[in-house]
């Protein structure tokens, strides 16, 4: 939920869209295929197109490879970018106050956990413990019956707050 540098990535057209590159790369040979048909029952035809031929090629190549001309940015603009995003990272995230509903006083890995809201709207959150001392959300399910897919991460190392040790703090990603 930290917003992420990525100090080594290297992007191109073909690492971030696998799909239209196998389909791109197809084509392409496809396209050979078909200028070698067409070689054999146009001779005469030959010169315009080879240039046809190298020129789609090149066109190809250049848009599967697009990105990897641009200059990448340095680690200090990387940076500077992700701790000036940070304010705006935070500012989406809220806080409220749940109670646990299962009975578990130590939850471990694996473990399937709800908790209910203690004030608005009294929404359901299920979800599981993913590592120890956390607990994710993934499911809201409120009383007017809808269902709702989210992230809500619970810390559960301090054993609740409040007045009973099964209240905590839910931290739910807005947007």
């Amino acid at each position: 939920m930290i917003p992420v540098v990525d100090i080594v990535g290297v992007t191109s057209h073909a690492k971030e869209n696998p799909i239209s590159t196998a389909v791109t790369v197809l084509m392409l040979v496809l396209i050979a295929l078909v200028m070698v048909w067409i070689f054999k029952t146009f001779p005469k035809a030959r010169a315009k197109f080879t240039f046809g031929i190298f020129a789609i090629y090149l066109a190809g190549a250049g848009w599967l490879n697009w990105q990897m001309f641009k200059e990448q940015p340095t680690l200090s603009a990387v940076s500077s970018n992700a701790v000036s995003d940070f304010p705006n990272y935070l500012a989406a995230i809220k806080s409220i106050d749940v109670v646990m509903l299962n009975k578990n006083d130590s939850p471990r890995p694996g473990d399937r956990l709800s908790f209910k809201e203690l004030q608005g709207e009294q929404c359901i959150y299920h979800g599981k413990v993913e590592q120890d001392g956390v607990a994710t959300m993934n499911r809201r399910a409120c009383p007017d019956g809808t269902v709702t897919m989210l992230n809500v991460l619970v810390p559960l190392e301090h054993g609740g707050t409040g007045d009973s040790h099964n209240h905590y703090k839910a931290f739910v990603k807005e947007g």
